[in-house]
């Protein structure tokens, strides 16, 4: 969980932007004001987990303590209190997520492919609740793809919370339609927030720079974006590097 650490160690910035080295973000698509101000996001679908619970059985010889178990026992922390992360959450997620629970219940849960490629934390009180919240997963070794979305479902206010959409080039994703020889991308998830639904695919993943029709691919998406600040330069031989306009 490296934002915690980035936010302790750089404090008093306006937020903090975590980005996979497979992820690419379209900055210039993203009103600063809304997408880099006090409201976070992240790559995966939200509010979808309130509903599903699993039971673990505990006390099984020879069995490795699974990320169920790890997100389980930090659900656990959270709920009863000993952080104080749950006096700084909104009733209304406190009672759906922490009253009346059974602590071999878990709720929300997402098991790994939660698509956690890009997240935004606020330099508020939110986003310092969601670094409360960050450490005790990661104190847990609570995968970050499973902790990520739990976290911004469970601590994060709703109406707080914006919606990123992204597309996805996976195997899993496109199946049929998957080609190893062309970069492509459709929607991830349906977005149900009116912030994100006019974006075009403001958020791509995976994408691999080590492929060159990776790089062709990204240096036609600059070059079509109309947008001023982003300089393409090419040196041939598989190595490119974009940089910001100097003026």
């Amino acid at each position: 969980m490296s934002l915690p650490i980035a936010q302790a160690k750089f404090p008093g910035y306006g937020g903090y932007l975590l980005v996979n080295d497979d992820a690419m973000v379209k900055f210039w698509e993203l009103e600063s004001d809304l997408w880099f101000g006090d409201r976070p996001w992240g790559t995966f679908p939200l509010l979808k987990y309130s509903q599903q619970s699993c039971r673990t059985v505990h006390g099984q010889s020879n069995v490795v303590r699974s990320n169920f178990d790890a997100a389980l026992d930090a659900m656990n922390e959270l709920c009863r209190n000993e952080t104080g992360i749950v006096m700084d959450m909104d009733n209304t997620s406190v009672k759906e997520f922490c009253g009346k629970r059974s602590e071999s219940v878990l709720s929300p849960y997402v098991t790994a492919g939660g698509k956690a490629d890009v997240l935004y934390v606020p330099g508020n009180k939110i986003g310092a609740m969601m670094s409360r919240a960050m450490t005790l997963f990661g104190e847990h070794d609570v995968f970050m793809e499973i902790a990520y979305p739990m976290i911004m479902n469970t601590v994060v206010p709703r109406e707080a919370v914006l919606e990123m959409p992204l597309c996805d080039g996976s195997l899993n994703l496109l199946k049929d339609e998957y080609d190893a020889n062309a970069v492509q991308f459709k929607p991830y998830f349906q977005s149900e927030r009116e912030e994100g639904k006019d974006l075009d695919c403001p958020v791509i993943h995976p994408i691999k720079f080590g492929m060159d029709m990776s790089i062709t691919y990204w240096k036609e998406t600059i070059n079509d974006s109309g947008c001023s600040w982003c300089i393409c330069e090419g040196l041939g031989n598989n190595e490119t590097f974009w940089e910001l306009a100097k003026n």
